[in-house]
């Protein structure tokens, strides 16, 4: 089958932190052996439960981020998916977890180019409103995107949605023979999504 003739998925996990790499990420690796063309959407959370040991700052998380990166694509999962969660709370007090989430996560990917998911998929006006003026590119539904600077190239894809962890009924463990199925299909990444296009002179353009 040719490669432009392939189903294009988005495939995306949720709740990425150092204790979950740490104890899950190993189910990923596994099926990149096995999918060699697998692309991945990791949605972070920067400082998980604010314990200190969870936030993606430290140099474990650093240095899984740079083994991985030539197929995975960051982007914001909240600040700290506690409860109630964060996006049900007063706009100010959102901006600023938002904000600090940003900071940490340019930390590690040395931009501030990424998107965001909200944890438990609670969002409201408010959210929207502080994600547009962080400059936030898009923002993941369960099963849209809603995008608030446009990509530079639009396409189709199915979104196929999972999580890195033990509990949730579409953990990593739990489908992974279900991402196998997969194998046919050619997999994105939000930052090819919005990756410059270049001219035939070969200048880049939005």
């Amino acid at each position: 089958m040719e490669q432009n003739s392939k189903r294009q998925v988005m495939l995306c996990t949720d709740d990425i932190c150092p204790s979950f790499v740490k104890k899950y990420w190993r189910y990923w690796e596994e099926l990149k052996n096995k999918i060699p063309h697998l692309k991945l959407n990791c949605f972070v959370i920067p400082h998980f439960c604010k314990l200190e040991v969870e936030r993606i700052t430290r140099q474990i998380f650093k240095n899984w981020y740079k083994k991985n990166s030539s197929w995975i694509s960051l982007h914001l999962h909240g600040y700290d998916h506690t409860y109630p969660a964060e996006n049900t709370r007063s706009y100010y007090l959102q901006e600023a977890l938002i904000t600090m989430g940003k900071i940490m996560l340019s930390e590690i990917l040395g931009h501030e180019n990424f998107g965001y998911k909200a944890p438990g998929y609670f969002l409201n006006d408010d959210t929207q409103k502080a994600l547009r003026q962080r400059n936030f590119r898009f923002i993941c539904h369960q099963l849209d995107v809603e995008y608030i600077i446009k990509p530079s190239s639009f396409t189709n894809f199915s979104m196929v949605q999972t999580h890195t962890n033990s509990f949730s009924y579409d953990s990593i463990q739990k489908i992974h023979s279900e991402i196998l199925d997969l194998n046919d299909s050619k997999f994105i990444t939000f930052d090819e999504l919005y990756a410059e296009k270049k001219n035939p002179d070969n200048s880049s353009v939005q």
